[in-house]
């Protein structure tokens, strides 16, 4: 895989003390999902990743009440715990769910939020964010 210069980006986002919500725009099918799988196994001992159009798992996400819920699904399902520091957890397709949507934009500067996506009405969104 080649070197993307998002990947300055996102390296810059980690290393930052204050993290701030992240926006990366693209077309669909330009790699955005493999750059964030890339940068998620290159700077955290753990990702997890997350596919809200494998209906298993929307199914089982969609139905948190609340963001504790939708964290201790995601240890029951991956039978792994979210570190702080060193996890990324990696929601693609985030949009098929508004519910976890609503959940994760409640808490999301407690939870320092990244969104990586684009327009809904260009394609989808993936949504990443450590805890």
């Amino acid at each position: 895989m080649f070197t993307r210069s998002i990947e300055k980006n996102l390296k810059q986002w980690k290393a930052a003390k204050f993290r701030k919500p992240l926006i990366i725009r693209g077309a669909r099918q330009v790699g955005k999902t493999s750059v964030v799988r890339k940068f998620g196994q290159e700077h955290f001992n753990q990702l997890i990743e997350i596919n809200l159009e494998k209906r298993d798992q929307l199914r089982l996400f969609d139905e948190a009440s609340s963001v504790d819920d939708f964290i201790n699904r995601i240890a029951l399902y991956f039978d792994q715990r979210i570190v702080p520091g060193e996890s990324l957890l990696f929601i693609d397709e985030i949009q098929e769910s508004k519910n976890v949507m609503e959940l994760l934009r409640v808490r999301c500067l407690k939870l320092k939020l990244i969104r990586i996506g684009q327009s809904p009405l260009a394609g989808w969104i993936t949504f990443i964010f450590t805890r």
